[in-house]
């Protein structure tokens, strides 16, 4: 009399040193598609503040800015316009930049999103 021992291969896994057709090892795990789509709501503002206050930095501490000026108004008054143009490239790159784009990115984001409730915005198409 002759036995057969067989295994069930969904059970145990393939034979050492085989590799199961389709299967691969990941090495992090997949993302979920939604959660990405979330995160670009808090990344994007984040990324253009850094970006835009890397830009303001080197306006705010440019020399050749500071010779223009200096070159164009005298002492007293090249040091009003250069306080003066920091400040209105803090503002912008800062604020109004970063709000703006995001306001164009995304369709549902809003100036009281952004902080300034009380403000409206019509967006072309719109009836109000």
């Amino acid at each position: 009399m002759r036995i057969t021992v067989t295994t069930n291969p969904a059970i145990t896994g393939p034979e050492p040193g085989e590799r199961e057709p389709g299967l691969q090892m990941k090495i992090l795990p997949g993302t979920d598609p939604s959660i990405v789509n979330d995160a670009i709501y808090a990344v994007l503002p984040v990324m253009l503040t850094i970006a835009c206050y890397s830009v303001y930095w080197f306006i705010a501490v440019s020399g050749k800015l500071r010779e223009s000026i200096s070159g164009i108004f005298n002492s007293g008054r090249a040091a009003i316009v250069q306080v003066t143009v920091k400040r209105a490239a803090g503002f912008l790159l800062m604020g109004v930049v970063p709000v703006a784009v995001c306001l164009l990115v995304f369709d549902d984001y809003s100036l009281a999103d952004a902080g300034l409730s009380g403000l409206t915005v019509i967006k072309p198409g719109s009836r109000s």
